[in-house]
């Protein structure tokens, strides 16, 4: 059942079996949600929080459409996670991590981002250099196909999509490791 369902169910009997089935929902919900975002370790401790707080704060709430509980559910696991990467940031400042992973992730560092950039733009030119066949299977891979359509697509056996696909990988990454290294002019 959905959240919206459970907790209408558990209105119309607060002290049953609804709210039992109420609980073990938002357990599941926001684990999943914390795991997803925080990391498995963190996320029993973050949902158990979170449940506390809802049940806290449900007395006060006045559901405004069929939505309405589990927006309210979602805001609160969104900000309960904004002050998990909040909290970790200023213990790596403490601790004087500024090299850490959340200093460096492409999505947070300007540096990263360039970094990011000039990597795809890389990868664009050396998978145009590749031998055909192995560029044909990769961008089929890039694209989202499966080994099989393509297989049909191309006349090929299964086995030799996948040697392809494969082989390509490699090619790839050993001709962008050897850009790398080598400085251009």
């Amino acid at each position: 059942m959905r959240l919206d369902e459970l907790y209408r169910d558990y209105r119309r009997a607060p002290d049953g079996p609804a709210k039992e089935r109420l609980g073990r929902a938002l357990e599941r919900f926001f684990v999943r949600h914390f795991s997803r975002r925080c990391g498995s370790a963190r996320a029993p401790d973050l949902s158990q929080s979170a449940v506390e707080t809802v049940w806290r704060k449900l007395p006060n709430f006045e559901p405004e459409h069929d939505d309405a509980f589990t927006r309210w559910v979602t805001r609160i696991a969104h900000y309960a996670v904004l002050h998990e990467h909040e909290r970790r940031r200023a213990k790596a400042v403490e601790a004087g991590e500024f090299e850490s992973v959340e200093f460096q992730h492409p999505k947070t560092s300007p540096s990263g981002r360039v970094r990011e950039r000039e990597r795809m733009r890389l990868l664009r030119s050396e998978l145009r250099r590749l031998h055909p066949r192995l560029r044909g299977a990769l961008e089929d891979q890039l694209r989202g196909g499966d080994v099989l359509g393509y297989a049909r697509r191309q006349g090929l056996p299964p086995a030799t999509v996948r040697t392809h696909r494969r082989r390509g990988r490699e090619a790839l990454r050993q001709r962008i490791e050897l850009r790398e290294r080598t400085p251009s002019r």
